[in-house]
């Protein structure tokens, strides 16, 4: 166990070292943008590769919490580029202006698809989001009619390489958009979605719907080593039901 502790601190303290060191690396820029679909206010952060080009066509990540992600995605994606080991993109962090609880409030009321009606969904609901949610329709709306056409028209994009990454809350997101409206996206990082949302509602509402088969995007779905119950059972649901509705080439 002390060894763990050690262990973890030395990667906690790495990741901040390199953190560091990317801000200085990356062209970043951050923009302000009032939602009409949702009626609310967010902070875009674009990171732009070092050697930015308005010659070149960059593939673009959307990323979701990036409140509390951007410093760790940012450090990966800056040591991967010191590297060489990954292309050239942009990333796109949606996030908040204000404070943690903002951003709470916020992932609660966009990420959700639905109201939570089951006592487990709403236990563990940050409780001045509960009569927020379900807000998912509206948040992609904003997405995809006013955030793309801002990031893509600003920024030199290839629209055919557009990607998206949720975890959690937000992996129950992208699982939403991925069987509302694939198209948007064409790479989907889906980690440890939280299908168990209001009773498996998404889950069940896919295996009543005569889905057609996806015939574009690459998806990668993942779940950490220690999420167990609910976490595992709409996982292991949602693995199997891409497995039958994705057109594997």
């Amino acid at each position: 166990m002390k060894v763990n502790r050690i262990f973890n601190y030395f990667i906690v303290l790495f990741t901040l070292c390199l953190n560091l060191l990317c801000l200085g690396q990356s062209n970043i820029e951050k923009h302000r943008i009032r939602s009409i679909a949702v009626n609310s206010d967010y902070l875009i952060e674009i990171v732009l590769p070092k050697e930015y080009s308005k010659e070149e066509k960059y593939p673009i990540v959307y990323c979701t919490d990036w409140f509390h992600t951007s410093g760790f995605l940012k450090s990966i994606y800056s040591w991967l580029e010191y590297g060489r080991s990954v292309k050239n993109v942009i990333l796109v962090g949606i996030s908040v202006e204000k404070n943690a609880q903002e951003w709470s409030v916020n992932r609660y009321r966009d990420f959700t698809p639905t109201h939570p009606h089951d006592n487990y969904s709403i236990g563990y609901t940050y409780a001045p989001a509960l009569e927020l949610t379900g807000g998912a329709n509206n948040f992609v709306k904003f997405i995809k009619h006013e955030l793309i056409p801002f990031a893509e028209s600003k920024f030199s994009s290839d629209t055919s390489k557009r990607g998206f990454i949720g975890y959690s809350l937000g992996g129950l997101l992208c699982a939403y958009i991925l069987y509302h409206d694939p198209g948007i996206f064409h790479y989907y990082l889906i980690g440890s979605p939280s299908l168990w949302w209001d009773n498996f509602s998404l889950i069940n509402e896919l295996k009543d719907s005569k889905t057609e088969p996806i015939r574009q995007g690459k998806i990668y779905l993942s779940i950490g080593e220690y999420e167990d119950g609910e976490m595992l059972q709409g996982f292991g649901q949602l693995r199997d039901y891409i497995e039958k509705t994705v057109q594997i080439h």
